[in-house]
């Protein structure tokens, strides 16, 4: 006899991700909990259909999204099968981190509440191409111009970007910082695919420099943009840019975000930097974008209306970043930043989500405690104040 259409989906979502219903049966015999009978029923084939309530149950027993246990979307295009490919080179800690945030994040972006995030970041998507029809190419052109488009649509004009966190989960892509990844990993994003469209998450090094974290996080929203699926989803090692094009086109799309070259050249002129020692002038340009001194130096020798040579970035490369603040009169704010750094960090707005929401009885402790990475009880005591 033929699997009817919603027990063949169903099987498929399982099989690609290795699950038996027998496992799921498990779950409650663990728990001491009796098994449901509709659970009951699909695993010995009575069952005639699953409720929108089941297919909930369903995944929050699996992990899987509903989305792709009704057969809406293809199981290869989520993280937890692409985690079982043989491309893998992030740690798989990482990986199984990443694939948690993600579970919790489409708990929230379910609900009305967050809806106006989602939207949000299918419009940029939009909006990051030329046109509803335009092939995709991946060229470095199309980076800048895609950053361009979203300054734009943000109102961002061409000042610096303070809050960069806040300008990204805005549209409702978690940013954790994590101390857990190697040192030549700086970020990881991660997505699955949904019928309303992508969830992602990104895990950044808190170890980084925080240079290097804005620059990861611009980096890493340019894969969200443009929906890019590197293999290995691990877009940030440090071989992988120069033989991908998405990659080349996200770090142009990282370097006109956080640099625009219009407002890098008006900063240039009102400041009279050109005028200054080359040392104060890159530390000055440093300190006002928040990039690092190889960025500053990338963003100059590409703007035409700037005089800057690659003979001004060999001198400044000579010069220890702590003496071209000095030079600046930037040392002691530098310092800060450099002394906040290292600080392992959830997504903030996943966390006020995920609390309010638990605390307004709509989700279970469980999210925030994956969000806060608490144990369950800890989490609840945080919440209710009440003693563990």
């Amino acid at each position: 006899m033929t699997a009817m259409p919603w027990r063949a989906s169903l099987d498929r979502a399982l099989a690609a991700n290795d699950i038996q219903i027998d496992d799921l049966r498990h779950v409650y015999v663990d728990e001491g909990s009796p098994v449901p009978a509709w659970l009951a029923q699909l695993q010995d084939g009575t069952l005639e259909s699953l409720s929108a309530a089941q297919y909930l149950a369903l995944a929050d027993l699996t992990g899987i999204e509903v989305d792709v246990l009704n057969g809406a979307i293809d199981p290869e295009r989520t993280l937890s099968v692409a985690m079982r490919s043989r491309g893998q080179t992030a740690p798989r800690h990482v990986l199984e981190r990443a694939t948690q945030l993600l579970g919790a994040a489409a708990k929230v972006m379910r609900l009305d509440d967050y809806v106006a995030r989602r939207e949000r970041l299918n419009g940029i998507q939009r909006d990051a191409r030329p046109g509803p029809v335009a092939a995709d190419h991946p060229t470095r052109r199309a980076g800048e111009q895609a950053a361009l488009r979203f300054r734009a649509a943000r109102g961002l004009g061409t000042e610096p970007i303070l809050d960069l966190v806040a300008i990204i989960e805005d549209h409702g892509v978690a940013v954790e910082l994590s101390r857990d990844l190697p040192s030549k990993l700086h970020g990881v994003t991660a997505w699955n695919l949904g019928a309303e469209g992508w969830t992602a998450v990104m895990v950044v090094n808190a170890l980084d420099l925080w240079t290097v974290q804005r620059y990861t996080i611009a980096h890493e929203f340019s894969h969200v943009l443009h929906e890019d699926r590197p293999e290995d989803l691990t877009t940030e090692l440090v071989d992988a840019i120069g033989s991908d094009p998405t990659e080349q086109r996200a770090e142009a799309f990282a370097s006109q975000l956080l640099i625009p070259s219009g407002g890098l050249r008006n900063f240039w002129n009102s400041e009279r930097l050109g005028e200054q020692d080359r040392g104060i002038a890159v530390g000055t340009v440093m300190w006002h974008f928040g990039v690092s001194r190889q960025a500053a130096c990338i963003a100059l020798c590409n703007c035409p209306q700037i005089a800057w040579t690659e003979e001004d970035t060999s001198a400044v490369r000579g010069v220890s970043v702590n003496d071209l603040m000095r030079r600046a009169g930037l040392w002691e704010e530098w310092s800060q930043m450099d002394a906040d750094q290292g600080v392992a960090a959830p997504s903030a707005w996943l966390s006020e989500a995920t609390s309010d929401l638990f605390l307004s009885g709509r989700l279970p402790v469980e999210n925030y405690a994956t969000v806060a990475n608490l144990p369950a009880e800890a989490a609840l005591a945080s919440l209710t104040g009440a003693a563990l």
